[in-house]
């Protein structure tokens, strides 16, 4: 005689509870995409559009700028100082948020931020700020350089992000997902 096992179905399987000490993950996700306006960081942004669409989470677009470095003696030896370009990042704020609604759309692009400083500390700073769960970012082909400390901002970025970072190279990315 033949024993027939009746499994349960998918909907009738109670959840599992996280392990002891971890929270279990919310629904909504943040997405932060850097912005420098070249063509690798248009498509990222679409790329990026379309992702956090799917998966309705909450997009963001960074941009950093510069700062303005100067040598100042105050009695003690020349001293390098870095000061924020306010001009810049007004121009940069304003050029962020017309871009993001050219290529996503109103109501699609989350916050625009504009930050000054080194690239990689700021886009981490930020990520890190806005508790983002993924960073994106579009690299431009890697120029060979004689000097051994030389790296991309991508990897930089990389390196210091508080959460996952997904490099998209090149400019014949296609959004399709």
């Amino acid at each position: 005689m033949k024993r027939r096992i009746s499994l349960p179905k998918v909907r009738d399987i109670p959840s599992r509870a996280p392990a002891r000490g971890m929270k279990r993950r919310k629904r909504g996700r943040k997405i932060l995409v850097t912005v420098d306006f070249s063509a690798e960081s248009e498509k990222a942004l679409r790329y990026a559009a379309e992702l956090a669409h799917r998966e309705g989470a909450m997009l963001s677009a960074i941009h950093v700028v510069a700062p303005v470095s100067f040598c100042a003696d105050y009695g003690y030896g020349p001293v390098r100082r870095l000061v924020p370009d306010e001009n810049a990042i007004r121009c940069a704020q304003s050029k962020l948020c017309r871009w993001g609604r050219r290529i996503v759309g109103r109501g699609g692009l989350g916050e625009c931020i504009v930050r000054c400083g080194s690239a990689s500390d700021e886009i981490a700073e930020a990520a890190r700020a806005a508790k983002s769960d993924l960073i994106i970012l579009g690299a431009r082909e890697h120029i060979e350089s004689d000097d051994a400390n030389a790296s991309g901002a991508s990897e930089k970025i990389v390196r210091c992000a508080p959460c996952p970072v997904l490099v998209l190279h090149g400019t014949r990315l296609e959004p399709a997902l």
